[in-house]
């Protein structure tokens, strides 16, 4: 069986009689190459796995310092990395959803699990709609250091639940319009009864 070793050794300056001295040290390093091999076997599943999926996942400080976005995060948004560590992240929150967002932080912080919908600005102005659960991740002391953002667009169902309001309040006019007529109408009745 070959396994992998780490060598390391020095000259030592020659003895009285000339004779040149080594001294070296062997250890068997295969558990660090098995860990390492592991390590880099689960970092490209992270890689492939995050790059395969439409939601945004991303890992923030308590003071908002960007860890980790996801490669969906820019494809959703239409925003570049560089655009994103360059701009302050509430100036890509719709105005009126703000203090919403700030309010879930502030839960977060307390270390309280959290699920929104709110809104965000596209990079090229339209807004998208985002359905955001974040988990805050406690260190070795109980403090929450970081949060876990896994947020979906749901921008298309937002449209389709306007559409059905929509509809519904149509649905409702034109019930009260014919209720309004048959009122018309069985009092034009009542009215020409009357007269006869």
């Amino acid at each position: 069986t070959w396994h992998p070793l780490s060598t390391t050794g020095a000259k030592l300056p020659p003895d009285q009689d000339g004779t040149i001295l080594l001294i070296g040290c062997t250890r068997d390093v295969n558990d660090r190459k098995m860990m390492e091999e592991s390590l880099r076997a689960t970092e490209e599943l992270f890689r492939i796995v995050s790059h395969a999926v439409d939601d945004i996942i991303s890992v923030a400080t308590t003071d908002r310092q960007s860890l980790y976005v996801s490669p969906s995060f820019f494809r959703v948004t239409g925003y570049s990395e560089s655009e994103v560590l360059q701009t302050d992240f509430a100036t890509r929150v719709h105005p009126e959803d703000v203090a919403l967002v700030e309010e879930t932080r502030q839960r977060n912080l307390r270390g309280e699990q959290t699920s929104i919908e709110w809104r965000l600005r596209h990079k090229n102005g339209h807004v998208i709609w985002l359905e955001t659960r974040a988990n805050p991740v406690r260190n070795s002391l109980g403090i929450v250091d970081r949060i876990v953002y896994c947020s979906r667009d749901i921008s298309d169902r937002k449209h389709t639940e306007d559409a059905i309001r929509q509809y519904a309040a149509e649905i409702e006019r034109s019930r009260n319009e014919i209720a309004s007529q048959a009122d018309a109408l069985r009092l034009a009745n009542e009215m020409a009864q009357q007269a006869s």
